[in-house]
């Protein structure tokens, strides 16, 4: 299974944010209430300190349930055994809400005209805790806000910086060696694709000239091979005419002229195909099918009989057609040479 490369790079970003923001989520929550706690408990010493400096000299016994009606934040309560100093969180009844709430709560021991009391200075942690989960959403939404935002501009810019190499993609796809004989990439000012293209300019470079080079060779080699292929064909034209030939040499002499008429015909479409190439039309002509194809057949006898495979031809009617002869030529012999190919034994054809 194939994966683009962008959409690839997109799902490992998109794993890490989140495994970063599953490990980060938890740990902003509780610093947040660490600090907010804190802070809590920085102020309730402050008020501590100031009741301590402005409020307990002047109170007396009898003000404290006076005091403790007026105040609902600072509590003064008779001392117990069971109470120290220290801060603490503490659950108290609401009676508007009828609900017990979270208090962040000061202990402290005091004297009042000698005798040993209990200061509790208290706060709502209710707020507390709706604002900690308010900064914790607005976190939460600032992060994927910026999860969003990477992943968008992530793939519009590596879409854009991967435009050149799409580009080059596009152009091998299209490019066919016999009809572009040059290729020019897309600029680029990324090192990496500039590198890649000149590399591959370079390669496409190489091969049009060994391909210009191989075109060559066969069209001098079939233009080379026209001469001695005649000089043969009149030798054995001569041989044949000769008297008191036995009949062993007659089936040679047929055998050879067989092969030299069909390595005659392979570089006819050597030529054929060189003409091709350069775009020179071929010529067209009348051609009798019937006899195009009992040339063939007579070329192909012997393989067929290898494999001892029968061929059957039946003329129900003349053919004639106005094409190019080496063309209908190699038509016939790829069908006949498929058709003894890919046939069971003791075949038919």
């Amino acid at each position: 299974m194939t994966r683009n490369l962008l959409n690839k790079s997109l799902r490992t970003y998109t794993i890490y944010f989140t495994l970063i923001f599953l490990g980060v989520a938890p740990i902003f929550y509780f610093l947040t209430q660490a600090l907010y706690i804190d802070n809590t408990d920085e102020s309730l010493q402050i008020e501590k300190q100031q009741f301590f400096k402005y409020n307990l000299p002047y109170l007396t016994a009898e003000d404290i349930p006076i005091w403790n009606n007026y105040n609902a934040k600072i509590n003064i309560a008779k001392a117990n055994s069971k109470s120290s100093e220290g801060i603490k969180n503490s659950y108290y009844f609401n009676k508007i809400e009828g609900e017990n709430e979270i208090y962040r709560e000061l202990i402290s021991p005091i004297k009042i005209e000698g005798k040993d009391y209990q200061l509790s200075i208290k706060t709502s942690m209710i707020e507390a805790e709706d604002l900690i989960i308010s900064v914790v959403i607005l976190f939460l939404i600032l992060f994927m806000i910026l999860l969003i935002g990477f992943l968008v501009i992530t793939k519009r810019l590596t879409r854009k910086l991967w435009t050149p190499f799409h580009k080059t993609i596009r152009q091998l796809e299209e490019f066919e060696i016999d009809k572009n004989l040059d290729f020019k990439s897309e600029e680029t000012d990324i090192k990496e694709f500039k590198q890649l293209n000149e590399s591959i300019e370079k390669l496409i470079a190489r091969n049009i000239v060994i391909y210009k080079n191989q075109r060559e060779f066969i069209e001098n080699a079939a233009h080379e091979l026209q001469t001695p292929i005649a000089v043969l064909q009149g030798k054995i034209d001569v041989l044949m005419q000769q008297d008191q030939l036995t009949e062993s040499q007659i089936k040679i002499y047929n055998v050879i002229n067989e092969s030299l008429a069909s390595f005659n015909r392979l570089n006819k479409n050597l030529l054929l195909l060189s003409k091709i190439e350069k775009n020179i039309a071929v010529p067209n002509e009348d051609v009798k099918v019937n006899e195009a194809i009992k040339e063939q057949l007579s070329f192909f006898e012997e393989q067929s009989q290898q494999k001892h495979i029968s061929i059957e031809f039946v003329e129900s009617a003349e053919i004639n057609l106005h094409t190019n002869k080496a063309f209908l030529d190699v038509l016939i012999s790829n069908m006949l040479m498929n058709a003894i190919r890919h046939n069971v034994a003791d075949g038919i054809i």
